[in-house]
């Protein structure tokens, strides 16, 4: 997976708990080799393993990606105007954005319009 779908798949399985800045640190301390999650969804759901988050976003991302690649595409512009958002506006924009993500992204696995 390329950096942007994987920061896009962590972003939405985490349903918008991570940000864009904060899933791409992920990526980056996963690239870099490192193993613990610094972060409380890291603690609590994964137990600070970063293998398993990561593992958990991809086997997220992956039926979208191949069962609905519209929305996977709906997800990298998702995360492409977040961190426009989170560059301009700053941090408490972004976790505005944060709150309404799991009502208002294009998430899902699904393949139908009514998922």
């Amino acid at each position: 997976m390329s950096d942007e779908e994987l920061i896009a798949a962590i972003m939405d399985d985490s349903i918008g708990y991570a940000s864009p800045a904060h899933a791409e640190k992920h990526v980056q301390d996963y690239r870099e080799g490192e193993d613990t999650a610094y972060c409380e969804r890291g603690a609590a759901v994964f137990d600070r393993d970063l293998s398993a988050l990561i593992e958990s976003a991809r086997a997220h991302w992956l039926p979208i990606q191949e069962n609905n690649p519209e929305k996977a595409e709906q997800l990298l512009e998702t995360v492409e105007q977040w961190q426009e958002v989170e560059e301009q506006v700053g941090p408490a924009a972004s976790m505005g954005i944060s709150v309404l993500y799991p009502t208002h992204a294009p998430t899902g696995a699904g393949g139908g319009e009514n998922e």
